[in-house]
């Protein structure tokens, strides 16, 4: 989805080859700089509500989003650090979570009829 030129489309096609009751699981970043300095930087990024917006729209029930990374990895990529520039002995936060390097959204989805429930 990050780099589908239309994210919502892809999903229209995602829903479309879904049988029903299906489960669509999705991870999509928010913020990570490391991929810009290797020349594949996604074109799109997500925030929880953003992703539960689109899938919602193209016809999918949201089970789940949840979000991985911390507000460490979202200042240090807004400040221009990438992955690179943080150390493993930086990686432990006193709140005792260690994914500094990309942060990101993950939701599962589910067509009609919606029977997971979170």
């Amino acid at each position: 989805l990050a780099r589908a030129p239309s994210p919502q489309e892809a999903l229209e096609e995602l829903q479309a080859v879904l049988g029903e009751g299906g489960v669509l699981v999705v991870t999509v970043p928010a913020l990570e700089r490391a991929l810009h300095s290797q020349g594949a930087a996604p074109e799109h990024r997500f925030t929880r509500s953003s992703l539960a917006q689109l899938l919602s729209e193209v016809g999918l029930c949201v089970v789940l989003l949840s979000t991985a990374g911390n507000s460490m990895s979202a200042t240090g990529y807004l400040l221009g650090m990438g992955a690179e520039d943080i150390s493993p002995d930086d990686e432990e936060l006193p709140d005792g979570s260690r994914d500094l390097r990309y942060y990101g959204v993950h939701a599962v989805a589910q067509k009609p009829p919606c029977t997971l429930q979170t």
